[in-house]
């Protein structure tokens, strides 16, 4: 009897987990499709030092962006949601952090700001900057996959 109620309980609470995660994946992720503004951080001596360039970067962000058709060139930060990208480099030690920021809105205070609603990253070691910019592809493809599911009515896909 125990088990069976257990069974009922976890059958009732699984499609609530599953629209909870669904709702956090659109105020994360639904932009109805906007075009993104580029952010890249300029990058540490120890990353330049290794070859490591911003427009390597940023040709690497935009043209992933450009393939999915959701990169504006005349998108302005603000107000426009935009994608950042962080590289910080210590010795052969490197981090990288992807986010997508967005204006929000605050119905009690009345006040509106942006803010990051959606990150990934990694971290390791090598002092090779293809390494890198596979690294951060790798984050482009993730991003775009999650992006473009959330997105996917207001994009006409």
């Amino acid at each position: 009897m125990r088990r069976m109620l257990l069974a009922l309980i976890i059958a009732l609470a699984t499609p609530c987990a599953a629209a909870a995660q669904h709702d956090q994946d659109l105020f994360n992720l639904f932009t109805r499709c906007a075009e993104l503004s580029i952010i890249i951080e300029t990058l540490p001596e120890d990353a330049k030092d290794m070859g490591l360039t911003e427009t390597e970067l940023e040709v690497a962000v935009r043209s992933r962006l450009r393939a999915a058709r959701i990169y504006d060139a005349d998108a302005v930060y603000p107000p426009s949601p935009s994608l950042y990208l962080n590289v910080n480099y210590v010795g052969s030690a490197f981090h990288i952090k992807l986010m997508l920021s967005k204006r929000l809105n605050d119905p009690v205070s009345n006040l509106s700001g942006r803010a990051g609603t959606w990150f990934a990253g990694t971290t390791g070691v090598s002092r090779r900057a293809d390494f890198i910019i596979s690294s951060v592809s790798r984050l482009m493809d993730e991003f775009i996959d999650e992006y473009l599911s959330i997105n996917e009515e207001a994009c006409g896909r």
